[in-house]
């Protein structure tokens, strides 16, 4: 009986070490199909949401535009009405009658502004034409653009040596041209503005704008680049403050970001990276 059971438990050691030798074998691939099931459920709810988030934007852009249209049309009217009431009974107006038209006037140009702002930054997507751009074509075309503005005010722009980067010529264009005419507007002396290469790594290239102008203190240049956020008051600084949120929302495209530093009478610099595609 002895050897029996010897011989039993010779089976069932030799059916273990079976069992273990097939386990050792079978777990890592069981794991790694649970580890693919997992993955692949994680990437169909990331598809999803992204998909979720651009019918989203999609709604968001066509709601935008359908909105600023509409307000086009009797925008249009109170500016033709009170141009033709101004017109046709100035003469005999008194001074308080004059001024209230002017002021209907204003606020129908300031609400044209802003509507071209929403309607500017709406239209700005990701579904765009990347190619290769040199920067310097675009930075000496943007300050060509605005070269009514720099000669009346004698601004100063230096440009050094600027990268070719992958994007968009026409957004990027807008995003120079909205960055200089903006260190123009917020100056109180004669602009002087440098727009240079920074410290660019094998992730990013680095593009600096800086000017001399008034500058803010630092704890507001967050909100500087959100829409509609004026940081000055408005019969003081023409514009309808939302030119940096379309500067943020371009580089953005470009799968990149931007920040700033300022000091108050001093200035701004911006820091604007470009991420480099396949790096």
């Amino acid at each position: 009986r002895s050897s029996d059971l010897g011989l039993v438990r010779l089976l069932t050691g030799i059916v273990s070490l079976f069992m273990v030798y097939h386990l050792i074998r079978i777990l890592p691939t069981a794991f790694r199909e649970k580890t693919s099931l997992a993955l692949e459920g994680e990437i169909k709810k990331r598809m999803e949401a992204e998909r979720k988030l651009e019918q989203m934007n999609e709604g968001l852009q066509a709601f935008a535009y359908m909105v600023s249209h509409d307000l086009q049309e009797p925008l249009r009217k109170i500016r033709y009405f009170t141009s033709e009431i101004a017109r046709k009974h100035e003469p005999v107006f008194d001074e308080q009658s004059k001024l209230w038209t002017q002021k209907t006037e204003n606020a129908a140009n300031r609400m044209e502004e802003m509507i071209q702002a929403i309607l500017n930054l709406t239209t700005i997507h990701e579904r765009v034409d990347f190619q290769t751009v040199d920067l310097n074509a675009v930075v000496r075309q943007a300050a060509g653009t605005l070269e009514v503005k720099v000669n009346a005010s004698q601004a100063q722009i230096h440009i050094d040596t600027l990268p070719v980067i992958t994007g968009n010529e026409i957004y990027l264009t807008q995003l120079f041209t909205n960055l200089i005419s903006n260190s123009i507007k917020f100056s109180k002396r004669r602009p002087v503005i440098y727009i240079k290469e920074g410290n660019s790594s094998g992730a990013f290239t680095e593009i600096v704008v800086q000017d001399n102008g008034i500058g803010m203190p630092q704890e507001d240049v967050e909100r500087m680049f959100q829409p509609f956020q004026r940081l000055h008051p408005k019969n003081a600084y023409e514009g309808s403050g939302i030119g940096l949120a379309i500067c943020k929302r371009i580089v953005e495209v470009h799968g990149g970001y931007m920040k700033a530093t300022s000091v108050e009478d001093e200035g701004t610099t911006f820091m604007i990276f470009f991420y480099c595609l396949g790096y």
